[in-house]
């Protein structure tokens, strides 16, 4: 029988921990182990204690989230590991379905269809998800994301993760700084792929921590986040394999460059040390040799780029319409 670790990672949040841990004890087939990494070793211990959930309990405060899961690698005694966020739930039947999904056949990880839910824990309609199950392979993965985007590799709580990937690549996981979910998920295209199947096994909840909701109040924060997601795509381009998930890597990339570096000149970030130091003209080559765009526009689109950055104008431009998405 394949053996399951929960790994709660509780910090700065404890609002929503008492739902998560509760959904842990209502399984109709209990984890084998819960392993919960923290800050505050004592309000986590109350959760625990008021639900009646054993558990080992980590102090490590200020530890990435990626380097949690090298961590969880080298601490859990399981197979697979079942993450869930602080304030995200399980489904009442997660452990046993997936249980019996990966007795049939084990992968480097399975990812599941989700319920969405609000603060108030309410469902809500937000992204669609793929309706038929799906193996992503390094052959297919590229056709496949760019039609799905980021379904695939996002909401680290609808995953189970073979124990085995996250401690072969242990020593990349602690050289990211935030981007856990879509490295795990990568990991699992370099090895035998990704098994998706479309059952909803588990709430995510929208707007507790959610990196991709915008609003003046949050800009100056979610820029520097998108910063740190810069640090890990171009980290993770360089030290992984598969044509297809470097070209995703590369994508990603061009993505929130863009917008940080319209950015930097208005929204002030401490983590901005590292889109300082990058070269245009190294990506404008690995774009083009990677991603395979036209030459010519590429390079006008680059060229372009280049004379709006550092243009202090085009930045506040690009700050208000920012604000005005959501």
């Amino acid at each position: 029988m394949v053996r399951f670790s929960v790994v709660v990672i509780a910090y700065k949040r404890y609002g929503y921990l008492g739902e998560a841990v509760r959904s842990v004890a209502w399984q109709t087939r209990l984890p084998d182990e819960v392993l919960v990494f923290t800050d505050n070793r004592e309000a986590v211990k109350e959760v625990l204690l008021r639900h009646g959930v054993s558990a080992d309990v980590f102090y490590e405060p200020g530890l990435p989230k990626p380097a949690v899961y090298a961590l969880v690698g080298e601490v859990s005694s399981a197979d697979y590991v079942l993450p869930l966020d602080d304030d995200d739930v399980f489904k009442r039947n997660k452990v046993e379905v997936l249980g019996n999904v990966l007795e049939r056949r084990r992968w480097p990880l399975v990812k599941h269809a989700v319920d969405y839910i609000d603060l108030a824990s309410r469902p809500i309609t937000w992204r669609e998800q793929p309706a038929e199950p799906l193996v992503l392979t390094c052959r297919n993965v590229w056709s496949i994301y760019r039609y799905v985007y980021d379904m695939f590799h996002a909401y680290a709580s609808s995953f189970a993760v073979d124990r085995t990937l996250v401690k072969k690549y242990s020593d990349v996981l602690k050289r990211l700084k935030l981007l856990d979910d879509y490295a795990i998920f990568t990991f699992g295209i370099e090895e035998k792929g990704v098994l998706y199947f479309p059952y909803k096994l588990a709430y995510y909840r929208i707007g507790a921590g959610h990196s991709q909701l915008l609003g003046c109040s949050r800009l100056q924060n979610l820029t520097c986040i998108w910063n740190k997601y810069l640090h890990d795509f171009a980290y993770l381009k360089e030290h992984l394999k598969c044509k297809a998930v470097k070209k995703l890597s590369i994508s990603n990339y061009i993505g929130y460059l863009y917008n940080v570096k319209l950015l930097e000149g208005v929204v002030k970030c401490r983590e901005y040390d590292y889109v300082r130091g990058t070269s245009f003209v190294g990506v404008l080559r690995e774009t083009i040799r990677a991603l395979r765009y036209g030459i010519i526009s590429t390079i006008f689109l680059w060229l372009l780029l280049a004379t709006l950055l550092g243009d202090e104008k085009i930045g506040k431009i690009h700050y208000y319409r920012l604000c005005k998405s959501t």
